[in-house]
């Protein structure tokens, strides 16, 4: 048994001792008291200790809950508040993992789904060797504007200079060579439009009787009668040049 200055030292005395120094409080132990003696004042020592740091992480807790519930409240502003934004970048940059990781055509598909969805309008500016040009008359146009210029809507995979020379094959019968972009107008709700010149380098004129009545050259001086006016200004617009 250890001993302080000669004095053989009670081991509840130690327990008194220690418990003391972790206080801050004294605890009396009677002298030459045995275990039996001083244990009633350990163990109401022991009680108040626990009592102490109960009270303890009481007021810290409340300590934490005023700074919470102080300036945080005035302003709006709580701790789930602050993780708040956190949370939108984690989002943020896990959308944006998983989007790098389905690149190629699984893209395209989504945003295929995502975005609007247009047809593609695509008019032809056939001329000859002459500088006349190729109209049809519609049998499915409007009566008093029958007459305009070859015309249809791009198929899936194919090129817009190349969905001329098919739609001027399929209703007349006729070859064309696609030529310069002459313009493109969007603004519409289902489509955009989209024109070309055209040269007109062979084939037998045989017409697609379901759609087209008559097809004719005529002089870019000399129209028809019942145009419309938006392929009137693209017939003028190649002939300026």
């Amino acid at each position: 048994m250890r001993t302080l200055c000669g004095v053989r030292r009670n081991p509840v005395a130690r327990v008194a001792s220690s418990l003391s120094r972790a206080q801050g409080t004294p605890v009396r132990v009677r002298a030459g008291g045995g275990p039996a003696a001083n244990a009633g004042a350990v163990r109401a020592f022991e009680v108040s200790h626990q009592a102490g740091r109960r009270d303890q992480c009481l007021t810290a807790h409340l300590s934490i809950g005023r700074r919470r519930t102080g300036s945080d409240i005035v302003s709006g502003h709580g701790a789930d508040d602050d993780a708040e934004p956190l949370k939108g970048h984690s989002v943020k940059r896990l959308i944006a993992r998983i989007w790098r990781i389905i690149r190629g055509p699984m893209q395209w598909r989504i945003l295929w789904f995502a975005h609007a969805k247009f047809m593609i309008g695509v008019t032809g500016v056939v001329r000859n060797k002459a500088g006349e040009v190729l109209l049809l008359k519609h049998r499915m146009w409007p009566a008093d504007r029958p007459w305009g210029l070859p015309t249809g809507y791009a198929i899936k995979s194919e090129e817009f200079p190349k969905t001329i020379v098919r739609e001027v094959r399929e209703e007349t019968g006729l070859e064309v060579v696609p030529g310069r972009l002459v313009q493109v107008t969007s603004g519409y709700k289902l489509r955009v439009e989209i024109a070309y010149e055209a040269l007109h380098v062979g084939g037998t004129l045989k017409l697609d009787g379901f759609e087209i009545l008559e097809a004719k050259w005529f002089s870019p001086d000399a129209l028809p009668e019942g145009m419309q006016e938006s392929h009137i200004q693209l017939i003028k617009a190649g002939t300026a040049t």
